[in-house]
Parts: structure tokens; sequence; C-alpha cells
């Protein structure tokens, strides 16, 4: 499979997966980490694997942009570092392992990051992506059926398990 796709619950550990998995290779791509002020929950970065270029992806204080629960997405962060970060990562020679970490509700408002997405999927390098666990949009949908992909669903203990799963078809 050329193709990884992490879901489950939010929680469940797929960015501390993803992140455990790129250790040591050469990636490119995006992850999203949380942004906790005074230990609440406050939004979500977006992070350019290969630059280190950061911004926030949403947060509960941003005045405009798609609503997503209590969060407003930055389309702008998501277009000008996202996008960007992906499609870079499909043409730089030095990645090995694209990784998308997430795409879920608030990367779906943005058109150029679906096609970017489809772009990594359809390109020869492989991609490690976290996926909403929920098909909420038909194009979620699409990326879980394709032949090229092998879906993994993260539950409360079953992390070990599918990190050697993973570890070995990336090997």
């Amino acid at each position: 499979m050329k193709n990884i796709l992490l879901t489950g619950r939010p929680g469940s550990g797929k960015s501390s997966l993803i992140k455990k998995l790129a250790e040591g290779r050469r990636v490119g791509g995006i992850t999203t980490p949380e942004i906790r002020k005074r230990g609440l929950r406050w939004g979500f970065e977006i992070v350019d694997l290969r630059s280190g270029k950061r911004g926030v992806l949403a947060s509960v204080e941003e005045k405009e942009g798609p609503q997503v629960s209590k969060y407003r997405a930055n389309l702008e962060n998501l277009n000008e570092i996202g996008v960007s970060a992906i499609e870079n990562a499909i043409d730089d020679p030095y990645v090995e392992l694209i990784v998308i970490d997430e795409i879920g509700k608030m990367e779906f408002f943005s058109e150029e990051f679906r096609k970017v997405v489809k772009g990594a999927l359809n390109s020869d390098k492989p991609v490690l992506a976290a996926i909403s666990l929920y098909d909420f949009d038909p194009f979620i949908k699409e990326i879980k059926a394709r032949s090229d992909a092998k879906l993994f669903v993260l539950e409360r203990g079953n992390f070990d398990k599918v990190l050697s799963e993973i570890q070995a078809l990336l090997k």
C-alpha cells in the first residue's frame, strides 16, 4: 500500500502516531498541533514540516473564516502554508514520505487543499495522513475507498499494534 490513512476519534493518538512514524524519515507536508492557552485548547497551528513555517489554522479568536465547532478556520494560512508545504513535498526529491495531519473539516473549506491532497495521493510518493473518522464529505469517502490506500482505525489500546503494522508497510 502506497498511501496510509489513520482515523479515530479526537484524542485517539493519530497525531502522536504520525509524529512517531515520521521520526528518522525524510518527510514533508504538514502537521496541525493544538494550541493551548491557560490549559485550554485555544486552536490549531499549521506547520510546514520542511521549512518550519507556521501559522494559526483555526482559533476561538478568529474573526473571519468558516466555523467548525467553536473555531474559525484561517483559510489564508491553510493555503499559504499548508497547500504549499504539500506541493513542495510532492516536488522535493529529498522527501520520501508526505505527511498530512490532518484531512478534516477545517481543511475542507479550501478547494486548493482538496486538489493538493489528491495530487499527493496520486504522486509516486507514499502519503501518511490522518483523516476524519466521519464521512461528512464525499471526498473523505473517496479517499478512504482508494485501492492504493490502507485505512487504520486507532482505538484505545491498539496504538502499538497499529504502529508496528505501519512501520512494516513503510520499510
